[in-house]
């Protein structure tokens, strides 16, 4: 018997651009009423072929105290969260790459972009980076603004970091990254 399969195509990314229908920028609500914005003010954002490009040289985006929003420098959310059936899975697949300027060999966290799907109900992160040699994946609980996770001595987080010439090329990293996920429900 065949499951009942719905398809939902996230992109749209001209949208990007006025901040309607299906993105919105990234952020959170601070404790003092504020609002932190994951958006680099010197990011040109170009919408091609339904395909996204955003450059940022240098980044100016930071944040004084909270390394998590210092992390994401640039950051759009779906406008709707994807609902993952009571009795199914969702999967996701997607196409990026990453090329940063003046970084260093072998290290992902120098420069990178990322897909991060993500529940704001459990805090539950599943993150995947690229940069110009490496990606990696990333699965962990995060206490994110506003969400309330469960108290203990030590946070789980997963983390694969790969090196896959079949992925990486001279320019760039490409990856075509299908995932099913039942993490997230």
């Amino acid at each position: 018997m065949k499951k009942n399969q719905n398809e939902f195509v996230l992109s749209n990314f001209h949208s990007i651009l006025t901040e309607s229908e299906t993105w919105k920028i990234g952020g959170f609500p601070l404790p003092d009423g504020s609002f932190h914005e994951f958006r680099e003010p010197e990011a040109v954002v170009i919408v091609r072929n339904d395909e996204l490009y955003v450059r940022v040289n240098p980044f100016t985006k930071s944040h004084p105290s909270v390394q998590f929003l210092d992390n994401a420098k640039h950051m759009y959310y779906s406008n709707e969260p994807i609902k993952v059936p009571q009795d199914g899975t969702v999967s996701f697949q997607w196409k990026m790459r990453s090329r940063p300027i003046g970084t260093n060999a072998n290290d992902l966290y120098d420069g990178f972009v990322s897909v991060n799907l993500l529940d704001f109900t459990t805090g539950a992160a599943l993150d995947f980076f690229a940069g110009n040699d490496q990606y990696a994946s990333v699965y962990a609980v995060l206490p994110f603004p506003g969400v309330s996770v469960p108290e203990t001595e030590k946070r789980d987080t997963f983390v694969s970091l790969k090196k896959n010439k079949n992925s990486i090329k001279e320019n760039g990293t490409i990856i075509r990254s299908p995932i099913t996920d039942q993490l997230m429900k």
